[in-house]
């Protein structure tokens, strides 16, 4: 979940609501103190910081781009990054192909879809 924006943008989004509802005087489930407790300003404040630093890291990050791959021999798509070594996870000692590579080696593939 933590690998794209999104992710980020939902735990900022929850600190901030946080923060900004104890500030208000709302209570604050706090789970192994028992329950719902009116908390402090200090406490509002530091909630709300962290939900807008958390904010501005998921603004500013770089989502890597997807790479995919096929083996020439299963015939099976992966993405790069979830691969050891760019291996077939099925086929084990088979190095996988660029996607677009692959389509270039063997373009009556594509066109079978």
């Amino acid at each position: 979940m933590l690998n794209n924006k999104f992710g980020w943008y939902l735990i900022s989004c929850i600190f901030l609501f946080e923060g900004v509802a104890s500030f208000l005087g709302y209570k604050v489930y706090f789970k192994y103190s028992g329950g719902w407790k009116n908390v402090g300003y200090d406490y509002s404040l530091y909630i709300t910081i962290a939900g807008l630093i958390i904010g501005y890291y998921a603004y500013n990050l770089k989502e890597k781009p997807q790479k995919h791959t096929k083996c020439p021999t299963c015939k099976e798509t992966f993405n790069y990054n979830e691969l050891e070594n760019g291996k077939c996870p099925y086929c084990k000692d088979v190095d996988t192909v660029d996607i677009e590579e692959y389509y270039k080696q063997y373009p009556k593939e594509r066109d079978d879809k």
